[in-house]
């Protein structure tokens, strides 16, 4: 299959992110004379064709044995990460794992989504700006919130204190498995207080579990 490359033109917006304790930094260049060249016309008939390829090499992500899906996925993230038309490419992904029936389904969305390169910052930044995570599918939303919490840049800080205001409490659930995951002292003081307050007994006692296992770990 013929993998196209392309770079990122998306828009991004100037939404603050909250504090995790990761030591990150909200700043990013996002100047288009520093991103990859696309060296491919930008007519729309050729984007078009791009992104259908795109959605194809997705579909087929989501259908493959395990025994390819890596080297699928591999070549998932580099589309991503250096494609135009980032908003689109993710949704794709959360499309797709959203309507699939695989049990891996929510974890190879995740794998991809929390990988270095793919600017998921960028994508929960804009989201959040334009308030669109309130509108997605709970699996999706999931999706993001695990998968920022993998990661060790901003997105996180975007999303998973969103979450923990969630009216879900699988939302807030998600949020509290992210926070595990970045295991700061600014995450594990939230987890605290979720461990204490939260509406939700399930929420409550996921804190719990997870600040014993980071206790103990």
């Amino acid at each position: 299959m013929q993998i196209c490359y392309y770079a990122d033109g998306g828009a991004t917006s100037s939404a603050e992110p909250m504090d995790l304790g990761n030591g990150t930094s909200g700043q990013r260049d996002l100047n288009p004379k520093h991103q990859p060249k696309d060296p491919v016309s930008n007519d729309s008939t050729s984007a078009e064709l791009v992104m259908s390829q795109f959605r194809g090499l997705v579909g087929s992500l989501f259908r493959s044995p395990i025994a390819s899906k890596r080297c699928i996925r591999d070549w998932v993230v580099d589309n991503v990460a250096v494609g135009r038309r980032l908003s689109e490419r993710v949704e794709c992904i959360l499309e797709h794992a959203v309507l699939s029936t695989k049990p891996s389904r929510l974890d190879d969305a995740i794998d991809i989504l929390d990988q270095p390169r793919v600017d998921l910052t960028t994508y929960l930044r804009d989201a959040q700006f334009r308030g669109s995570l309130d509108r997605k599918p709970e699996d999706a939303i999931y999706i993001l919130v695990r998968a920022a919490g993998r990661r060790s840049d901003d997105a996180a800080r975007f999303v998973v204190p969103w979450a923990l205001k969630s009216d879900q409490a699988s939302v807030r659930e998600a949020a509290v498995e992210a926070l595990a995951d970045l295991g700061t002292e600014a995450a594990i003081s939230m987890l605290r207080r979720v461990s204490q307050f939260d509406d939700s007994s399930s929420v409550r006692e996921t804190a719990k579990e997870v600040l014993e296992d980071i206790v103990e770990g």
